[in-house]
């Protein structure tokens, strides 16, 4: 019975954690190109998926379709050059509810073959609770992982 249980316990994790992974998308039109010789825009989930979690609303005129907008991680495939980004977060508490603020940060940058761009949010005033249209000060940034050089939001 014990093994019966943790085999039922295994398969049970392993469909969630399936289920937290999103295939990479693709954020150009054209033939297929290999990963080498892409840059990859993504947000990595924090924690179990609740609190802030970064998001990515568009990128260039690639709109960002977030099945369960909590879910984990997610990767963009791009070709290397300048891409403009929309970013924001999501807020997820405890019982699933979650608020978006209405201000997407625009952000531009050049990518390189082979790096990594990760969104990165900063912020205070983070709602808490049921309250879910308290204000939100805020800021994102897109991190190039190999070189470490950041790129910051336009300012309007």
């Amino acid at each position: 019975m014990r093994t019966l249980i943790f085999k039922i316990g295994f398969l049970c994790c392993a469909i969630f954690i399936a289920a937290c992974t999103t295939p990479p998308i693709r954020g150009y039109s054209g033939n297929g190109v290999s990963r080498d010789d892409l840059a990859i825009l993504a947000v990595r989930a924090h924690g179990l998926g609740f609190g802030v979690q970064p998001q990515i609303y568009r990128v260039d005129d690639t709109v960002v379709e977030h099945p369960l907008m909590w879910t984990g991680n997610l990767e963009i495939e791009l070709k290397p050059g300048a891409h403009v980004a929309s970013v924001g977060f999501t807020q997820v508490n405890l019982v699933g509810a979650a608020v978006t603020p209405h201000d997407p940060k625009f952000i531009s940058f050049e990518a390189e073959a082979g790096h990594t761009y990760e969104v990165h949010i900063s912020g205070t005033g983070a709602t808490t609770g049921m309250n879910l249209s308290r204000t939100v000060n805020w800021d994102a940034q897109i991190v190039d992982t190999k070189t470490g050089k950041s790129y910051g939001p336009a300012v309007h």
